[in-house]
């Protein structure tokens, strides 16, 4: 989970050559429906229609279809893919490409290094059929869920305790803790069952247990949890579940499914809303998850229609509309395609800031243009700094291009932070 500090050159020279052979050989998403956690509820049909009314296709990718995704470029690639569907869905527009794949092309978003690294040490195995397949469907499929072809290209071979580089190189029986300090990182082992947890650096195996307070008030491992066990901890219910008022219940409701049965759970995924009937007593019932509107639906506010358009309103009945493009007007933080926000003083569609601008949440939400990033100072006059390279002084790692910032005695005998390379390029083989 880091951004190279030397990657950046070599993506510069490299990069235009391999989107390149990308754009010559990979395909544009085609418009199709798709499946989708917010918890609104639009109270309204929707349009009927049965997608986001999304730009017809561009990038320039032909339509056959990804064909092949070999590892040396599988950032570039899925990159290609991603940006391409947020294209297709509405998110982006032609303007916003090129920023959204230098943005995904970072190490600390996709780290090429670390993941090619990994398959050619042997600790990572990577399935091309699988990648192809993830691909494709992320050019074509859903706007918001991640295709299930995607969790299948990386299966990690690592034991506990062997190096790691990423995520990807542990097998099944534990985990890589990018947080332990050390170059190459540790696979570390599951808790076992009735063993100390924290859900941080001692996980339980999510196959079969969960962190949650013993009666001592200790968190350890118990047995994995179902839908309706008592429970403690809000995260003891595993990855699909949440603690809600002492009792286990599912996150998330499908297309037609029950929702908001107890404090608002499970939520809709994020293609869906609650329809609920008005309240009784002063309590809303149970609903079920219903798509949100499309293009030209009817909308409440945000969170009404499809994820990618807004609502041309924030409270009163409105119109879905397409995200709006630069200098457009706009009413919400959200109303604006990537790249883009919502100047709250002009009420219009503006470029996120480069360095030097003002990026306080109030303003820009801690969002800069594509090659910056927001430098917190507390206070409403956070800025945005270009990417660091290695040497240059940080404040934290999301600063640095290897995003990897190391605090210790400065030259001049000060304290402070300096960006130093990714691990996945430190580390000397010692794995």
């Amino acid at each position: 989970m880091t951004r190279s500090a030397t990657f950046p050159a070599v993506r510069q020279a490299l990069l235009p050559s391999v989107l390149a052979l990308l754009v010559a050989g990979c395909p544009t998403p085609a418009p199709v429906p798709d499946s989708g956690v917010v918890e609104v509820d639009a109270g309204l049909p929707d349009a009927g229609q049965p997608d986001a009314g999304r730009p017809p296709r561009d990038a320039g990718i032909p339509d056959a279809g990804f064909t092949a995704a070999p590892i040396e470029t599988w950032c570039a690639s899925r990159a290609l893919a991603e940006c391409g569907r947020d294209l297709r869905c509405g998110r982006l527009s032609q303007a916003g490409f090129a920023g959204c794949m230098l943005t995904r092309t970072t190490i600390a978003s996709c780290d090429q290094i670390a993941l090619q690294r990994g398959v050619g040490e042997r600790r990572t195995q990577y399935l091309e059929s699988e990648a192809v397949r993830c691909l494709n469907a992320l050019a074509q499929d859903s706007c918001e869920e991640a295709p299930l072809a995607c969790a299948n290209v990386f299966t990690g071979l690592a034991p506990p305790d062997a190096g790691c580089l990423a995520p990807t190189d542990c097998n099944a029986f534990g985990f890589c803790d990018p947080y332990d300090g050390l170059c190459p990182h540790r696979c570390r082992g599951w808790a076992a069952l009735g063993e100390l947890c924290d859900g941080f650096t001692r996980r339980c195996d999510p196959q079969n247990g969960s962190c949650d307070n013993n009666d001592a008030g200790s968190a350890v491992c118990h047995p994995k949890k179902s839908d309706g066990d008592p429970c403690v901890r809000y995260d003891a219910c595993g990855d699909l579940a949440s603690c809600v008022d002492g009792t286990c219940i599912t996150r998330r409701a499908g297309p037609g499914e029950v929702c908001a049965s107890r404090n608002g759970y499970p939520f809709c995924t994020d293609e869906y809303f609650c329809r609920q009937d008005p309240p009784v007593n002063g309590v809303r019932p149970p609903g079920t998850c219903e798509r949100k509107s499309g293009l030209g639906g009817t909308c409440t506010g945000p969170g009404s229609c499809l994820p990618s358009l807004r609502c041309s309103t924030l409270i009163t009945t409105g119109t879905c509309l397409r995200k709006g493009a630069f200098r457009e007007a706009c009413i919400n933080y959200d109303d604006c395609e990537d790249g883009l926000y919502c100047d709250a003083k002009s009420q219009r569609c503006e470029a996120l800031p480069d360095a030097g601008g003002l990026c306080s949440f109030e303003i820009t939400g801690y969002r800069c243009a594509p090659g910056n990033t927001c430098a917190f100072s507390g206070t409403s006059e956070d800025k945005c700094v270009a990417w660091k390279t290695v040497g240059q002084e940080c404040g934290y790692g999301g600063e640095c291009l290897s995003n990897d910032c190391e605090y210790a005695t400065l030259p001049d005998g000060g304290f402070g932070g300096t960006c130093i390379a990714s691990c996945s390029q430190r580390a000397d083989g010692g794995l």
